[in-house]
């Protein structure tokens, strides 16, 4: 494997999430990682939900990167902004 690789969002495949308006990218898969996960969740139409609600404390949840490559988000944290 090389030292690095670059992909543009275009060459990776794109899957639904079920019935919902999900869309998502599975970077990881695509660049052969295996030390962390990196998935690319996109909406398709303004206010399309792209991220699911997560429990505050839950003990399973890992840390995430959330980057917002364009247009705008609203977020929420159980602990205020």
């Amino acid at each position: 494997m090389a030292d690095w690789q670059a992909a543009h969002l275009d060459e990776i495949e794109e899957f639904g999430d079920g019935d919902s308006c999900q869309r998502y990218r599975p970077v990881r898969l695509h660049l052969g990682l295996s030390a962390f996960g990196a998935t690319v969740w996109m909406g398709q139409s303004a206010g399309d939900l792209v991220i699911e609600e997560h429990e505050p404390g839950d003990p399973t949840s890992d840390q995430e990167l959330f980057l917002v490559g364009s247009g705008i988000t609203t977020s929420w944290r159980p602990e205020g902004p």
